[in-house]
This record gives C-alpha cells, structure tokens and sequence, in this order.
C-alpha cells in the first residue's frame, strides 16, 4: 500500500538556481526541519510563498535533502491521470502522512491555494455560507500532521490569519537579485549562444524570474534557433513573457549621445559633482538629491555614479509606484528598498516630486501616505539612493533633510556651452589635446545668446544629426541648437523643425 500511495519527491532539477539571499533562513529551516522529524514533532508547517518561477518548489527539495530527509509529493492527479480535486488532494496529504517512515521523511504540498478556501476575503461568499468544512477542521489539520508539511503557494493573500498564525515558518521568495540572477541567466543562456550584452540585460530586469530563463533556453534549443537568431528570438519570448504574467520591462537609462564629463554640469554653489562622486564612492552609501531643469544631467550623473561605483543602477519611476489599489503604492515603495542589493546596485527613482510631493500641497491622503513611507524608507535604506526631479522645491522639507548630497543643476556656463560646441560640432576633445579650438566670434556672441542650453540640448542635435546621417558646418550646428533652445519656456520661439 505505501508504495501505491507515496510519491517521492524528484531530485532537484535546475542545477543553475542558487539562493545565497535566502541562505540564512534555509539554515534555519534546515535545522527546524531536521530536529522536527527526528523528535517526531507533530504540528510542524512550512509556508513558501511569493511569485511564480522564482524557484521555490526547487528550494523545498534541496531544503529537504540538506535536512538529510526524504521528500514525498502530494498528488497532484488522480488515478485516471486527470487532475486531483481539492478533497482528493486533501486524502492524499493524510494517507502521505499516514504511510512516510516515521523520523526521517518531509511531505510537500505544491500549488497550496487550491487547499485553502478564498472566502476570507470574499465577503458574499461568507455571507452566504459556502464552507464545505469549518475553520476549525483545518486548523486541526495544520495543527495534528505528524510529519512536517512544505506548503507552496504563488500567493497567501487569501489565507485567513488563523491559518497563517498556524505556520511555524513562513517565508516569501522575493523578486531574485540582480547577481543571482545573472549566474542563473548566464548558466542558462550562455550554452544557446545568446551574446552576453543580451545575457546582463536579461539578468538586470527584475521581471524576468529563473523559471523564465530556464524556458527561454529550453524555447531556443526547441526552436532550433542560431547565430543572429537566437538573440532575437529569446529576447521576444522573455518580453512576450513578462507582458503576459501583467509585468512590464524595467526602465532602463537612455544611452548617452555625447561622451560624458562632468565639466558640463553647471552646479549652483560651491560642491561640485566631482566632490559628491569621490564622497560616495569613499562611503560607499548615501542619499543624493538632484534637481534642475530638463536636460541638465541629473540621469547621467547618476549612470555615471553608479559606474564608478562598480554597481549596477537600478532605474525606477513613478509607474513603478503608484497603484490604483488602497495601500499599494506604499508597499511598492518598501518593496523597491527591500528589493535592491545594497552592496552592489544604485537605486535611482526619477521624476521623484511627483512621489514625493510636500505633505502641506497635498490634496489627497495616499499622496501622503506615500511621502511618509518614504520618509522611513530613505532614513533606514543603507545603501546608495539618488533622486533627481525638475521641481526641487516641492519636495517634502522632511525629506529633503534626509538627504546628505544635494545638487541643484542649471543650465550650461558660457565657457560651457563654448566647450561643448567645440567638442560635439569640431571633435575637440578637452581630456586628449590642447586647448579648444578658436571660435569665430558669430558663433561664440550666438552661444551666449542662448542661455537655456543644457546638455540634453546638445544630445538631441546629435541624434538627430547622425540618425539622418547630416554633415554640418559650424553655422548648420548653430541652427540646430538655436532650434532646439527655441522650444524652452522662456525662449524667444522660432519656427521648429530641421534646419539643414
């Protein structure tokens, strides 16, 4: 009979996945597992919870096995092969229970939603009485199984507190971090071919799980994929994924146009943006608030920040937040400081005013509500945050006290502008050769002209220029900017358009 009823768990089977982020309570819950089995403890629960493919039925059977246990699975089907009812799945579990050696077996309980009932947060449904069983029963049930339990579930929303309450551990597999997911993208990806460029992008976007990175490199090899393809073809498959399960890409910093170099940042007072890089970089943490006009480089400062730092940056904004649900939008800011790897990653959240409005402006209670979750947030966060927003005066003052590092950017110096125009329209580069190259003086009396120039100004001109593959003198450069400058609040307006 016990061979008809027990089904062992299989072995692991992704050999790629690792949890060093959760190594502390896979101890933990080694040593509970172990102790409880060998003491017979009855009444031992196990709770895995948190979003699919992100590994946790593999993490109960390495868990198992490192208690030195043997693992059984719950059926999943009935005996004709179709799929087990709740009740049967439920018969399963006590004849598991029933027949495992004693001392030296674990039962595991996949896909636990369909145990427990949803009616604690379906209030028509207990308006109307729809139980098949009282609370008291599964209660019981938790409470009398004489081998311990692993129950996963994708989510526990619908559990009653009295059934939580009931677990001796639970734990939620958070989204994987970005180095572990990228041992995972490479281990699976880099035998496909996929080029690496396309294997660190994949690892950097969070939505992508390590159950999607082992079905993208099953799909290529399916799919007889090669060469070019085969970075075309899993880079679909992984977005068509993500869009399918509700998520979306993460947000990543538009690449620059122009070499980068802080001499063209034009800082209000005396720090400079040199002065804040080597002060983080010594620290390794802080806060950093940029505000300024459009254009000016606050993006770019934080890329560049991040670079020196050796870290990846992790780039956030306001959609990644705000939710239409009551109370959301306050857990999705705990969870982005929860989510992000200190040690190695920057978190930049862009357009923050529009989250981190003053309390005072406020009109209505989740926009305070937000302010203030940050306010705990940025002030228990350890590692490096920076914000940028065009509107640094509506910024919450009790935020804005938490930051340590504040740049105000403004637009280009006249020397600025000279240097910049020498260097995107003439080549000159100011770090390799001599000084700048004379300017006429119609050019330079045109750039002094033009105060509202920011970087970002120059960046669009040369997009635009090398995308229609234009080659211009130093008065078709002129125009572009000129034309670009004309579309600020403020600017005498012209005639918009390419002037070539």
């Amino acid at each position: 009979m016990a061979s008809i009823v027990l089904k062992e768990l299989p072995p692991p089977q992704d050999v790629a996945l690792r949890w060093p982020h959760l190594e502390d309570r896979a101890v933990l819950m080694e040593r509970l597992l172990r102790r409880a089995a060998s003491d017979r403890q009855v009444g031992v629960n196990i709770l895995l919870y948190g979003a699919p493919g992100t590994g946790k039925t593999e993490f109960a059977s390495v868990l198992s096995r490192r208690a030195g246990l043997q693992g059984y699975a719950v059926a999943i089907a009935d005996n004709d092969g179709d799929a087990a009812s709740r009740n049967e799945r439920l018969s399963s579990l006590t004849l598991t229970q029933l027949f495992a050696p004693a001392s030296r077996s674990v039962v595991v309980l996949d896909e636990a939603e369909d145990i427990f009932r949803d009616e604690y947060n379906n209030p028509l449904a207990r308006m109307f009485g729809k139980r098949t069983e009282a609370k008291a029963w599964m209660n019981d049930l938790l409470e009398r199984n004489q081998h311990p339990v692993i129950w996963i579930s994708n989510r526990i929303s619908h559990l009653d507190p009295a059934y939580v309450r009931r677990f001796t551990y639970c734990l939620e597999f958070p989204r994987t971090p970005r180095g572990v997911r990228r041992a995972i993208a490479h281990a699976h990806l880099s035998p496909t071919g996929c080029p690496q460029e396309l294997i660190d992008g994949t690892a950097s976007d969070p939505a992508v799980t390590p159950g999607m990175l082992a079905s993208a490199a099953r799909f290529s090899q399916l799919a007889g994929l090669s060469g070019d393809d085969v970075a075309h073809g899993v880079d679909r498959m992984l977005k068509d994924m993500v869009r399918a399960l509700g998520e979306k890409t993460t947000n990543v910093v538009p690449p620059r146009s122009t070499a980068y170099n802080t001499r063209f940042l034009n800082v209000l007072g005396p720090v400079t943006p040199d002065a804040v890089l080597g002060g983080m970089k010594r620290l390794g943490r802080g806060r950093l608030l940029l505000s300024g006009p459009p254009g000016t480089g606050k993006t770019q400062f934080a890329a560049e920040l991040a670079q020196q730092l050796g870290r990846q940056l992790v780039y956030k904004t306001a959609s990644d937040i705000n939710s239409m649900w009551f109370g959301e939008s306050e857990r999705n800011v705990a969870r982005m400081f929860d989510e992000c790897d200190a040690s190695g990653e920057v978190l930049f959240l862009d357009e923050a005013d529009t989250l981190m409005t003053s309390r005072h402006n406020a009109n209505h209670r989740p926009e305070v509500a937000v302010t203030a979750e940050f306010l705990r947030q940025v002030e228990l966060f350890q590692g490096v945050f920076v914000c940028a927003t065009n509107f640094g005066g509506e910024i919450d003052a009790a935020l804005m006290r938490r930051f340590e590092f504040r740049l105000q950017l403004l637009a280009l110096s006249v020397p600025q502008r000279l240097d910049l125009f020498a260097n995107v329209a003439l080549g000159w580069q100011p770090e390799k050769v001599g000084p700048r190259p004379q300017l006429t003086g119609e050019v330079q009396t045109a750039l002094q002209a033009l105060d509202l120039l920011t970087p970002g100004d120059f960046a669009n001109v040369v997009r635009r220029i090398d995308s229609l593959q234009l080659t211009l003198d130093a008065n078709g450069w002129l125009a572009e900017l000129r034309a670009e400058h004309d579309t600020k609040p403020g600017a005498r307006r012209s005639a918009i358009g390419f002037t070539v």
